[in-house]
């Protein structure tokens, strides 16, 4: 990610059972990083997650069970997706909201 050496950051985790859906959640990382791990998380309905990523990094980690949509205005920075790949199979979707500036967000 686009985090400085030595920057905070804060790492958020979902644990087997917990449920995510509905609403927005938001990751913001100024000078610094998020990572935010749903692995283990249960889906219940599709979701938003807005992101910003302001000379730092979001790293936001789905399970393979899950489509992503993203939507990205970047300046000097931006998204990557580079593992996930969207199924029709798939019964839920994230859709992801990001803002990039002198940073990135990346899904994993």
């Amino acid at each position: 990610s686009g985090r400085a050496h030595g920057a905070p950051r804060l790492v958020l985790v979902a644990h087997a059972g917990d449920y995510v859906g509905g609403g927005a959640y938001e990751l913001n990382a100024v000078f610094g990083g998020v990572k935010c791990d749903l692995r283990n998380a249960k889906f219940e309905q599709d979701c938003v997650i807005n992101a910003s990523a302001i000379f730092g990094g979001v790293d936001i980690y789905l399970p393979d069970n899950i489509n992503v949509k993203v939507n990205s205005n970047s300046m000097f920075g931006g998204v990557s997706n580079k593992k996930h790949i969207n199924s029709e199979i798939n019964a839920f979707t994230v859709y992801l909201n990001a803002t990039c500036i002198f940073g990135g967000v990346e899904i994993k």
